[in-house]
């Protein structure tokens, strides 16, 4: 999939992309976009994603090792052409420095030359060690990364030394309201899509796993605290909800020993990864 944004600022916690479905993105997937690594935390239909940022020790910032006049149209950095890389810094990518965009021109070992002043922006003197972020442009692809943390299409690397989440998911919706529970008293969420949801899938928010025990349009019946989880007390309407899983927990495969299953191995089925235990 690629990114809908014409610029994601260094701030966003939003992302759009063209499709979200198609490239297998879900609750808990680890993102690439130029060299940041980000985490799908919610899903909003079927473009809009809220993320963490700089994940896995990926960054998009530099900084000036020398004073960035207003006049001046070259910039040095600490750490020099590994700083670049590592931010993933090359001609054509947009940068901030304070208030002012600026666009790569060219890039020679530590040197980048640019040109001043993009996105109705104004040319300003920036002190040396002031922060310079690499914003992501609409159109630059995002990939998926394959993982024990996450599952999508078009996969490309594995970032993740261990699992953050040992149940698969099947999908993710949003709850429409924030729901403050202070006892386990609320037993029914409204989201704002539950079509695939039905009777005996388990539900996860946050880190709280539910059973769903009647579905009514978009309002989801449920037995709180499963799988040994505690009562998650506030619910922001903007948590995505994961489908853990169905009620049955036992597969019947060929032959468990050519493969060589033990317990503990991740297995994938389709997009769905389960834990064996």
């Amino acid at each position: 999939t690629t990114l809908k944004d014409d610029i994601v600022l260094e701030s966003s916690t939003v992302i759009n992309v063209t499709s979200v479905s198609d490239a297998g993105i879900r609750v808990g997937s680890f993102i690439v976009i130029n060299a940041e690594i980000l985490v799908v935390t919610s899903i909003f239909m079927d473009q809009a994603i809220i993320v963490l940022r700089e994940q896995q020790g990926s960054t998009i910032r530099a900084t000036l090792a020398v004073e960035l006049s207003v006049t001046k149209s070259d910039i040095s950095f600490i750490g020099g052409a590994l700083s670049l890389k590592t931010a993933g810094i090359s001609a054509g990518c947009l940068l901030k420095i304070n208030s002012e965009i600026v666009l790569v021109d060219q890039v020679q070992g530590k040197v980048v030359t640019i040109t001043r002043s993009q996105q109705s922006t104004s040319a300003a003197t920036h002190a040396s060690g002031a922060t310079v972020y690499n914003l992501h442009k609409g159109g630059v692809a995002v990939n998926v990364y394959e993982d024990k943390c996450s599952s999508g299409k078009n996969a490309v690397s594995n970032p993740c030394a261990a699992p953050i989440r040992t149940d698969s998911s099947w999908g993710a919706t949003n709850l429409t309201a924030t729901v403050f529970d202070t006892g386990g008293s609320i037993t029914s969420l409204e989201v704002w899509d539950a079509s695939y949801i039905t009777v005996g899938h388990y539900l996860k928010v946050h880190s709280e796993v539910m059973l769903v025990t009647h579905v009514t349009g978009n309002t989801i019946h449920v037995l709180r605290q499963q799988k040994g989880s505690t009562y998650w007390t506030k619910c922001a309407g903007t948590i995505g909800i994961v489908v853990v899983s169905v009620a049955t927990e036992t597969i019947t495969v060929v032959s468990a020993d050519v493969p060589g299953f033990t317990v503990g191995n991740h297995i994938k089925i389709d997009l769905e990864i389960l834990k064996i235990t």
